[in-house]
């Protein structure tokens, strides 16, 4: 069976996993494209958990007071219970664990962090078991960082403004339409948004792509 690749996002009261919650969870289906020589969008997933917290702080009140009265308006569901759906998720994708590849902007420092903290995820583990490799959990040890791809970018192209790169690479990202009705801050909308921006940057920094 060949890897699968997910984009994923969350959104957060905070960034401290330890005393913040997450509300939201979105994951998207990549299939690669050799033609295109672009990451497709397949089926996608969406989760919003149930939750007291009200928005504190500017960033939250100006860009999450929607997504804060929704979790309101739900009840909490236990992360085992969302992360058995999020498992049948990606069987119907085709995907086994642990051949289950993780894509996101910040996905190793800030995603999984939390996903496997709050259980929503089994955390990965690689062990050597008779002399050979075996992999554990939910998902595989190794993840793409679009953060690291940034980095790299800004290098080769000469640009000092993260935010005016990604702009750049999310423009150049084509053949991914962004959901309908929703906005930046939503995760469903964010995992297309990464998607155009992955894209984006496959343009910029293969020779012959753009």
């Amino acid at each position: 069976m060949l890897n699968k690749h997910f984009m994923v996002d969350i959104e957060t009261t905070g960034v401290n996993p330890i005393t913040d919650e997450i509300l939201q969870i979105a994951l998207v289906e990549m299939n690669y494209d050799q033609n295109k020589l672009a990451w497709i969008p397949g089926r996608d997933w969406v989760f919003t958990q149930g939750s007291r917290k009200v928005p504190v702080g500017e960033f939250a009140n100006k860009h999450m007071t929607h997504l804060y009265a929704k979790c309101n308006d739900l009840p909490f569901v236990a992360p085992e219970t969302v992360r058995q759906k999020m498992l049948s998720f990606f069987q119907e994708c085709g995907a086994q664990s642990p051949r289950i590849y993780f894509s996101g902007l910040n996905v190793v420092g800030f995603d999984l962090v939390f996903l496997t903290h709050h259980q929503y995820l089994s955390k990965n583990t690689r062990v050597v078991k008779d002399g050979k490799e075996e992999f554990r959990g939910d998902f595989h040890y190794r993840a793409f960082d679009l953060s690291g791809a940034l980095v790299l970018a800004q290098s080769v192209v000469r640009e000092a403004d993260r935010n005016a790169l990604i702009e750049r690479c999310v423009n150049l990202g084509g053949h991914v339409d962004l959901p309908q009705g929703l906005k930046e801050h939503d995760a469903l909308y964010d995992c297309y948004r990464q998607i155009k921006l992955a894209n984006g940057l496959i343009k910029l920094l293969l020779p012959g792509t753009m």
